[in-house]
């Protein structure tokens, strides 16, 4: 009160002393209050090695050799072997040119070769541009169009999945062999293309930008060395000390958790992505590995404290946690994550534009912890902060302002966007010798000790679950979407804790009431990443505004979660508890058994606590992925009904039984499964039943079809004893195209009506041309070019059969087989599903179609040109083929959001064929 009381008596006298100044010249503060808080809270010199961050790897590795530098899925690296992977493959970039000013893409799974690439990358001089490989397509090829890397590394199976320029197959046999024969001394300065600066930058990583365009961030060698200097003296190394890499490496906290580890002589141990987004399961995993500290958002601390609160599922060894991304809110969960264990826990904060620039380290007593959100601290080193007034004056101790940042953590700028740059990074009005300070857009204060508290956003950019959103990239993609007019997106918190992205949006004329909002979704996530989609979307007639003709962002309403389309009620006891479950979780007040989790207002991790619940009640052996591919009660009482591997390799899969329409039967890829078509269950209308046709589980003894007439005759047998009569709908994907066509002509044959889609398969040359008509034998020649270009572009050796190169790499380690399931399958059962990939390949390889009479749908990927399908399939169908596209590459056609684009074209074609228009 004394301190308000002086400033309102110096400005009093100010502006009578001179009536006629510039309100905005006029200064509250004191000359002393005025040095604290530009000067004196931020008197953070400190002296830091020149030495390059490849030079301290190297030191740390020579110092410690035989220390164990990385752990991922059992295998352990150790300092030496992990200096000498990383010093052949920099060498190998070097002599491609790579070196300082340049980029290299690294597009790797979490594993080993991800640290190794990440480690070669600023050997060479290079900075590195982090490319989740589980990001949508379409952000993926605008990240490598922007960024345009000299080089990307990645791996078979991710690059079948991309479109990038120069890549560089780390798991390809040849660069295995070309890194065994080079150098595996560190390359300097004389080595690489020039000298390496600290100016020069350490990676490049996109984020969320509020035009719709993702922003790049370049960091330099020299901000990322200040932080990591800072860091060892924080958090100190300690003798056994074992870092969680948490981070998905898309994001730049991944690079602190990276090289602290290893420049300081820490053991790195590094979870796979199915492990790190389950709390429960993640527990576990830190308490196998030992490991001591942590980086993780506040989600999923809070996630943690709720698993390590029961009885034995503690963290003893867990010394050091540290969170960043969003508000660290000291729940009761989080105060009690590490128990007595003696667990630290830090609050670090920095935009991506400059990293860490304020750190919190809470005292040991809990008791002692503020109520609500913890303070983000102090400026760390060679950093300067200042909380200023829209005038860019300081405000004074108490008062919310926007928060600048100046000094040694400053990215260089956005990538390819000077106009932006200039915008955020502005002249530095408290530094003598010029420089520059970077505008967050967050909101401060300082508090009476001297720490900075946190206050919200100033803008539209927000934090949710500890992502960064600017909220016009999300409108921008809805916006994208031809039935939609004007879209707004806020983030609301109707229930504490529980932040959640919601989409408003008034349809375009004409669409008001053909508004698909599953599909609206589907499209958001060809584009934004899971994070980034709205968990729920409101059709509006009009959306608010101000009385100045803005739009009133406080007047959108709340989400009517009770609203809903029609939904069955529970058939048994089981569907019964689900439902309660469900509406438990989702607080609704009710549910059906085909409502949809996600549609209802769920994410990712309000799945994990529905699956921690669904498991306490039921007892049931329910995965977070299980929810994922079923996400309605019914999806997963079925899927609970029939838990056993083996139920899931008979021929027919029942991926969906019920139903009083025809069901839509979906003919396996090469892998000869059908598990890839179960996601469909979430597009394809309730009352259509929903099968796999899978290659038959045989006995290493078995005999397998000797061609895919005689597969197709067994597998019509199959579908049979579930519809003994037409109309029969069929799909095939890949060289399910094949046996689908083969199937449909048998059933032809026998008097059948049948609808034929056809999902990325490509056809034969046909042997001879005699009974064709010219535009027939035009044809023929297409298909025959397509197939030159597609050998002439391959590198797999199969030159005498062109025509099966439709499926990516090493079959994408069994095909159609997801990641989550492998471990599920034994190695007797792994022998024979390859003993029948051997055998599909043979059979495909020497199988040509009879003639379909009727009409096809060919569903495209964008890898062909358009026309194309249609041309190849011509000459076996008699009827019209209709082409549809999607906008993936081939073997994407069967990831979910790509399925049910797919059964949109399959839904309308259909349409038509009841109205006899189709195959007979």
């Amino acid at each position: 009160m004394e301190a308000l009381a002086e400033r309102f008596v110096r400005v009093l006298d100010t502006v009578t002393a001179n009536p006629h100044q510039q309100v905005s010249h006029v200064d509250v503060l004191s000359a002393e209050e005025r040095h604290q808080v530009v000067t004196g809270w931020n008197d953070t010199a400190r002296q830091v090695t020149a030495a390059t961050l490849p030079e301290l790897f190297q030191a740390q590795a020579a110092r410690t050799p035989d220390a164990t530098a990385v752990v991922f899925a059992g295998t352990e690296v150790t300092y030496a072997e992990l200096d000498e992977r990383a010093n052949r493959l920099a060498h190998l970039l070097i002599r491609r040119g790579i070196g300082p000013e340049h980029i290299v893409g690294l597009a790797v799974p979490r594993s080993v070769d991800l640290i190794v690439g990440l480690l070669a990358v600023l050997k060479s001089g290079a900075g590195y541009l982090p490319i989740d490989p589980e990001y949508p397509a379409a952000r993926i090829a605008f990240m490598l169009a922007d960024a345009v890397p000299s080089l990307t590394l990645t791996t078979a199976e991710v690059a079948g999945r991309m479109t990038a320029g120069p890549t560089l197959l780390l798991d390809d046999p040849g660069t295995v062999a070309e890194l065994g024969a080079l150098p595996t001394d560190a390359p300097g300065d004389g080595e690489r293309t020039g000298p390496l600066l600290p100016e020069h930058p350490a990676y490049l990583i996109y984020t969320s930008g509020s035009t719709g365009r993702p922003k790049g961030v370049v960091m330099s060698c020299g901000a990322l060395l200040n932080l990591l200097a800072w860091h060892a003296s924080a958090i100190p190394a300690e003798p056994g000390s074992r870092v969680a890499q948490f981070t998905a490496v898309s994001f730049d906290v991944s690079a602190q958790e990276i090289l602290s580890a290893l420049l300081d002589g820490r053991t790195l141990v590094v979870p796979d992505e199915e492990t790190r987004r389950d709390p429960e399961e993640f527990a576990t995993w830190l308490r196998e590995q030992r490991a001591t500290e942590l980086y993780a958002p506040t989600m999923m601390l809070d996630a943690l404290g709720e698993v390590v609160a029961e009885p034995g599922k503690d963290l003893p060894r867990l010394r050091h946690v540290s969170q960043a991304g969003e508000a660290l809110v000291l729940s009761d969960r989080v105060r009690d994550l590490g128990g007595t264990s003696g667990t630290v826990l830090h609050n670090h904060y920095g935009p991506s534009e400059t990293h860490v620039v304020t750190a919190h380290t809470l005292p040991p007593d809990r008791a002692v912890w503020p109520g609500g959100a913890a303070p983000i601290g102090r400026p760390v080193w060679n950093t300067r902060v200042y909380v200023l007034d829209p005038a860019l004056r300081p405000v004074p101790v108490g008062v919310a302002g926007e928060l600048y940042v100046a000094g040694a953590q400053l990215a260089r700028g956005y990538h390819a966007r000077p106009g932006l740059t200039a915008e955020r990074f502005v002249a530095n009005p408290f530094s003598a010798s010029g420089g520059r300070m970077y505008r967050t857009g967050d909101l401060a204060r300082w508090n009476t000790e001297g720490q900075l508290e946190y206050l919200g956003r100033a803008d539209d950019q927000v934090k949710v679950r500890g992502f960064r959103i600017e909220l016009g990239e999300v409108e921008a993609g809805l916006l994208a979407h031809p039935s939609v007019g004007q879209a707004a997106v806020i983030v609301r918190e109707d229930r504490p804790g529980d932040r959640r992205l919601v989409g408003y949006l008034v349809p375009v004329a004409g669409h008001t009431d053909a508004v698909d909002t599953a599909a609206l979704r589907t499209h958001l996530g060809t584009r934004l990443p899971e994070y980034m989609v709205p968990s729920t979307l409101v059709i509006l007639d009009a959306l608010p505004l101000t009385a100045n003709g803005k739009l009133d962002r406080r007047a959108l309403p709340a989400p009517d979660r009770t609203a809903s389309a029609p939904s069955p009620e529970p058939s048994s006891i089981q569907e019964e508890v689900l439902c309660g479950i469900f509406a438990e979780e989702l607080n609704v007040p009710h549910i059906g058994v085909t409502d949809n989790f996600f549609e209802r207002g769920g994410h990712s991790l309000l799945a994990v606590k529905l699956v921690r619940r669904i498991r306490a009640v039921m007892g049931a052996e329910v995965s977070l992925q299980m929810l994922m591919e079923s996400p309605t009660v019914a999806g997963l009482a079925h899927r609970l009904s029939f838990p056993e591997t083996t139920e899931s390799l008979r021929t027919l899969l029942p991926i969906r039984t019920h139903g009083s329409q025809p069901p839509l039967f979906c003919v396996h890829p090469r892998s000869g499964l059908s598990w890839c078509f179960a996601p469909l269950a979430g597009s394809v209308p309730p009352d259509i039943p929903l099968y796999g046709v899978q290659a038959r589980d045989v006995d290493s003894a078995g005999e397998l079809p000797g061609s895919i007439r005689e597969m197709a005759e067994e597998y019509v047998a199959e579908l049979r004893t579930v519809q003994p009569s037409g109309p029969y709908h069929l799909l095939g994907w890949s060289m399910g195209g094949r046996v689908a066509q083969e199937m449909a002509v048998q059933l032809q044959e026998d008097g059948q009506q049948v609808a034929l889609v056809i999902m990325g398969g490509y056809a034969p040359a046909p042997l001879d041309t005699f009974d064709l008509d010219e535009a027939g034998r035009e044809s023929v020649e297409l298909i025959r070019r397509v197939m030159r270009e597609r050998a002439d572009n391959s590198h797999d050796g199969h030159e005498g059969a062109p025509d099966i190169l439709d499926e990516a790499p090493s079959l994408r380690d069994l095909a159609g087989l997801p990641d989550y399931f492998r471990s599920e399958i034994s190695e007797e059962e792994a022998e024979i599903r390859a003993r029948i990939i051997a055998n599909n390949t043979r059979v495909y390889v020497n199988h040509y179609p009879r003639r379909f009479h009727g009409d096809v749908l060919f569903i495209s990927s964008h890898e062909l040109e358009d026309g194309w399908g249609r041309a190849m399939w011509q000459p076996y169908t008699s009827g019209h083929i209709s082409e549809s596209r999607l906008p993936c590459s081939h073997d994407e056609m069967a990831d979910p959001p790509m399925l049910s684009l797919l059964w949109n074209y399959v839904a309308e074609w259909l349409a038509t064929a009841e109205d006899g228009k189709p195959s007979r």
